[in-house]
């Protein structure tokens, strides 16, 4: 039997013969004639190249195909259809953390109330508007110590709330405010942030803490900064239903509560890009055209027997795209 190594062998000195001869060929070309000479290299895209193209899903939406095509064109075999959502996704935004702080700004009318409990607690420790600044830091414990303008929250003689299994919570879509966590470059204006502790000796402590946003998955959608929202409408349906299968898919698989985030993904392009207000703020005169991709889509996912697909995307393709099986 021949070895794969002899084989490999034989063949780079057959290809060192075989380049040696096309550079003597070269050599005796005359330079005008190698300097007419054209390459031609053909390929393009950026990103994984795995499933939907959003260029793609972008140009046939162009020549007047639907979602669901666009969607069955990159999924091969899959189909679109209703499922029941879970309540809320948890989105990882900041982990390995000593502290977080974070102020309001009011939305349309409100006064920019943000108000913080501790998780399951029915009464606030305390409130503040726009002018409010919050700081949130982990103890030796495992606790947490609250700060209102740089001064320490007592509440009943307690100076540490919470623990590792009960986060703080602000609350602030409830009071028409947006969120504005130093470090993020974006504001929150829908769900709720949970500031949590877990152990780990990376922050100069036994703890560390980290900042979850748990919201629906209707506003997580609203979110995603994937695609501009002045895309036709097709193509804006095809994104959303993408982008909730990706959740969807992930959580059915892995559940929402992935270390060290806590969450199900995080707002990055890791998981998916979620921009939070700013898609609104970024969109101008077509955020509404994105809510609407958003409604007329609620509750949509890409099915494979039965299953929700692993919908991944990417910016553009060059034309061709690869099965997730394959890579």
């Amino acid at each position: 039997m021949v070895s794969l190594n002899s084989d490999r062998a034989g063949l780079m000195r057959k290809v060192g013969i075989v380049a040696a001869c096309a550079l003597a060929v070269a050599l005796l070309v005359p330079a005008a004639a190698q300097a007419r000479r054209v390459v031609i290299i053909r390929g393009g895209g950026w990103g994984h190249g795995i499933g939907m193209s959003q260029y793609g899903a972008y140009g046939q939406a162009l020549n007047g195909r639907s979602a669901r095509q666009i969607l069955e064109k990159y999924y091969t075999g899959a189909h679109v259809r209703t499922k029941k959502m879970p309540a809320a996704v948890r989105v990882g935004v900041m982990q390995t953390r000593a502290s977080i702080a974070f102020h309001s700004l009011a939305r349309g009318n409100g006064k920019g109330t943000i108000a913080v409990k501790v998780e399951g607690s029915s009464s606030f420790l305390a409130r503040g508007d726009k002018n409010t600044r919050w700081r949130i830091e982990r103890s030796s414990t495992g606790g947490l110590r609250l700060y209102k303008n740089g001064r320490r929250v007592v509440r009943d003689g307690r100076r540490v709330f919470g623990s590792t299994q009960r986060p703080l919570v602000a609350v602030y879509e409830r009071f028409r405010s947006l969120a504005d966590v130093d470090g993020k470059t974006y504001n929150y204006a829908y769900g709720k942030l949970l500031f949590g502790t877990y152990s780990s000796s990376s922050c100069g402590s036994n703890y560390c803490l980290r900042l979850v946003l748990s919201i629906p998955m209707q506003k997580y959608i609203y979110g995603l900064g994937e695609v501009p929202s002045s895309w036709p409408g097709a193509a804006l349906r095809a994104q959303a239903n993408a982008g909730r299968t990706y959740v969807f898919s992930k959580i059915r698989r892995l559940g929402q509560h992935l270390q060290p985030c806590d969450c199900a993904v995080v707002d990055t392009p890791l998981d998916q890009a979620y921009i939070g207000d700013a898609k609104r703020t970024g969109s101008g005169p077509y955020w509404d055209d994105w809510k609407d991709a958003v409604g007329d889509t609620r509750g949509q996912v890409i099915l494979h027997n039965g299953d929700p697909i692993q919908a991944l995307y990417s910016s553009s393709s060059g034309g061709h795209t690869e099965h997730n099986e394959n890579v």
